[in-house]
């Protein structure tokens, strides 16, 4: 006599799209952690720009006698901006939201807002240039090479 086989099959969507979801947010955070660190590393990056003497401790004290100097060398139009104080670098934030189940949004900008009486934060003004000082990006160029790189972690290369 023959047996007859049943196969039964249980669809476990929910189940299914958290794990999704927890992927697709895995590839959010590594990307926007490596855009923050790409902006970083531009910035440390050696700068062609004009060379300035600068107190090496910014302080009232030094000021008045015998201050010790170091060089600064600034970038160059087109170059990402250099290091100074750090104070751009360090204001690089990021905040991330779950819109949906697998539709996640993330923001990556700077905590520095525009100063009193100025329509454009300091960033914006190396980004985009102003009326005395070209352009120095470092966001757009930055937000290239990490697009390219989520693409690759997104097909899995």
């Amino acid at each position: 006599m023959a047996r007859k086989a049943a196969v039964s099959l249980k669809w476990h969507g929910a189940q299914f799209l958290h794990v999704l979801d927890d992927e697709i947010k895995g590839i959010i955070v590594r990307t926007t952690r490596r855009y923050q660190r790409i902006l970083q590393d531009m910035m440390r990056g050696p700068k062609t720009g004009a060379i300035y003497r600068v107190a090496k401790t910014p302080t009232k004290g030094d000021r008045k006698a015998g201050r010790s100097f170091r060089s600064h060398q600034a970038s160059a139009p087109g170059e990402p901006p250099g290091i100074w104080f750090g104070r751009l670098r360090q204001s690089i934030v990021s905040e991330m939201n779950r819109i949906a189940v697998g539709v996640w949004e993330t923001v990556v900008g700077t905590s520095i807002k525009p100063e009193p009486g100025e329509e454009r934060s300091y960033p914006q003004m190396l980004e985009e240039g102003t009326v005395n000082m070209e352009p120095r990006p470092m966001w757009r160029p930055a937000l290239e090479q990490v697009r390219s790189e989520a693409d690759q972690l997104i097909k899995g290369k």
